[in-house]
């Protein structure tokens, strides 16, 4: 199964090794920016741990807060996406790049002030989203994680058109789980973890999972500096359509080991 889901997430990120950040990705790396810049004190981290990093977006923020980042994912072509990434925004000395498996982190106990992931649990069954969870809480004295959430209408959509026209899930091989906040909570506390904060968050209406699935080629997910203005426009689109349809890409819960009076 482990060797299955590299290769598959080798195959989606071979092609995006090249990628510039277009203007889309830079719109919704500033919405996450200011989010994480808004629970949690990012100046003050020192070690972060992304447990199923991708291509190290979601990283960039507590970098640039100077904090030494380590990236861990199954996709050797993942980790070529994130060290291009970082060289193009100035950030590859603070971060550590490690090929491996999120249900057993190859980093030592408690030993990140952060640790996190994005659009990683959903591609696991429960039992095994639960064991990832304990894994981050046995690394990381605060644990971050952010899931697609159920009431996103374009996503539905997308998930809708690929079962209508018999098409692989594109984005890992699988179709993957959402989430609502109940869901997100029990496997929370199944972890031994104690949600403290929780938010939906994100705008882009799943356009770019809409263009992948009508066109059947992942690749058209790319961003590219010649088109920023077609892609800011679809960005305030997305931003419409997710106002409109009261639709949120993901959610985010932010939690602590122990529980407290204050835990949801």
């Amino acid at each position: 199964m482990i060797e299955t889901n590299k290769r598959a997430w080798d195959t989606y990120w071979r092609d995006f090794r090249e990628q510039p950040i277009g203007e889309f990705a830079r719109l919704t790396l500033n919405e996450y920016r200011r989010v994480v810049s808004r629970i949690l004190d990012i100046n003050a981290l020192k070690l972060v741990v992304e447990a199923g990093s991708g291509g190290g977006v979601t990283s960039i923020p507590f970098m640039e807060a100077k904090a030494k980042s380590v990236l861990i994912d199954i996709s050797a072509e993942a980790l070529k996406v994130a060290r291009n990434l970082f060289l193009a925004f100035g950030l590859e000395d603070r971060a550590h790049l490690v090929v491996g498996d999120v249900l057993h982190i190859p980093v030592r106990d408690s030993c990140a002030d952060l640790v996190f992931n994005q659009g990683v649990l959903e591609h696991f069954n429960g039992d095994k989203s639960v064991k990832i969870l304990k894994e981050m809480k046995r690394i990381g004295r605060t644990v971050m994680v952010l899931v697609p959430y159920r009431i996103n209408v374009g996503y539905q959509l997308a998930r809708f058109l690929c079962k209508a026209l018999r098409r692989p899930w594109p984005f890992g091989g699988t179709i993957e789980r959402d989430y609502t906040e109940e869901i997100l909570v029990r496997e929370l506390r199944k972890a031994g973890l104690a949600p403290v904060f929780m938010k939906k968050w994100g705008h882009t209406w799943a356009l770019k999972h809409l263009l992948v699935i009508i066109s059947s080629n992942p690749t058209i997910a790319k961003s590219s500096k010649k088109r920023p203005i077609v892609e800011r426009i679809a960005y305030m689109l997305a931003r419409v359509l997710s106002a409109l349809t009261l639709s949120f890409e993901q959610l985010l819960a932010v939690c602590i080991k122990y529980p407290t009076k204050k835990s949801l």
